[in-house]
């Protein structure tokens, strides 16, 4: 079941989020639950971004995960839409300062030792700042590309920021690399990559490359 928060009551946990004052459960619980209700018509999109602005300190992995599939699902819902292009960047100049920064703190490469959730943390922030066209994430994801220096738990936000960015030329090295690749769960992710084009034509492409 989902919870619907009374506008008052929504107002004090937002405030408690912000002042850190709501364990990560309840914090996840919170956004998670706006979110579904939003989704069925019984909450406004307006009220769930606006709730989103307390979570400018979110240090929660699954909190930070569930934000950044919200985002994109409505990139993906509204992303013809003319009015969309505006409203996306004004939400990201706001959402995509939280996830710089936990890049920054963690870094591009994995330390001896290190919990899953930085792996997992890691992995989300480039893939965000990516979506949000960080110059300085992408340059940094294409370099890593360009030297075949990737780190496997890395290498779904880095092809897709690749393909997102890339043209043909792009695409017949990434699908180069997918039949010279050896390794099934690395190959699984290259293939991935190849659907993140928005190039239409080179998207044709690639579907016709999975019916072959």
């Amino acid at each position: 079941y989902r919870t619907k928060y009374s506008k008052e009551l929504l107002n004090n946990l937002g405030k408690m989020i912000k002042e850190n004052k709501l364990g990560e459960e309840d914090r996840w619980g919170s956004n998670n639950d706006l979110w579904a209700i939003c989704n069925i018509g019984e909450e406004s999109l307006v009220e769930y971004l606006s709730f989103l602005d307390n979570y400018t300190n979110e240090t929660n992995y699954n909190t930070l995960a569930d934000i950044a599939s919200s985002i994109r699902k409505l990139d993906r819902l509204f992303y013809y839409e003319s009015w969309w292009p505006k409203s996306k960047d004004k939400i990201l100049s706001k959402l995509a300062p939280i996830y710089k920064k936990h890049l920054n703190n963690l870094g591009w490469d994995k330390k001896i030792g290190e919990p899953i959730e930085d792996v997992l943390m890691r992995s989300l922030c480039v893939g965000f700042c990516g979506f949000a066209l960080d110059l300085e994430v992408i340059t940094e994801a294409k370099s890593r590309y360009a030297k075949k220096q990737i780190d496997p738990d890395l290498a779904s936000p880095i092809h897709s920021i690749v393909a997102m960015n890339g043209k043909e030329k792009e695409y017949k090295e990434m699908l180069a690399r997918y039949e010279d690749e050896k390794d099934v769960e690395y190959k699984i992710k290259l293939l991935i990559g190849l659907y993140q084009f928005y190039n239409q034509e080179i998207l044709e492409k690639a579907l016709d490359f999975a019916f072959t």
